[in-house]
C-alpha cells in the first residue's frame, strides 16, 4: 500500500501476542533467558499501575507483548490476554470474523 509516497509494508497474520502476567520484571527474565528475547519497548503510562513490554527475537516481525496485571483472576479471565492479527485492510477482518 502507498501512503502519501512513501512505501507500506503490511503485516499480515498473527502479529503478537499479549498475555496477561503477574511479574512483569519476572517474566521478561524468564523471555530473555529462556527463548532469547529481548525488550524492544517498555512503557508505563502515567497514572497506570502497572507496565507493558514488546519483546521479541528480532527474526521475524513478531513480538510478544506481556502486559502486567495486579491479580491471576485478571490474567486468567481478564479483557488483556489476547492474539494480534495483521490484515492489509479492513475488509479482510469482516470477511474472516463475520
Amino acid at each position: 500500500m502507498r501512503v502519501a509516497s512513501v512505501l507500506v509494508s503490511v503485516d499480515r497474520g498473527v502479529t503478537h501476542v499479549a498475555p496477561a502476567v503477574t511479574d512483569l520484571d519476572a517474566s521478561l527474565a524468564f523471555y530473555e533467558r529462556d527463548a532469547a528475547m529481548r525488550v524492544v519497548h517498555r512503557r508505563k503510562d502515567p497514572g497506570a499501575a502497572h507496565g507493558v513490554a514488546w519483546i521479541s527475537d528480532l527474526t521475524r516481525p513478531f513480538v510478544s507483548v506481556p502486559i502486567e496485571v495486579g491479580r491471576a483472576e485478571q490474567a486468567l479471565g481478564g479483557v488483556y490476554g489476547h492474539v494480534g492479527m495483521g490484515v492489509g485492510e479492513r475488509s479482510d477482518v469482516d470477511w474472516a470474523a463475520p
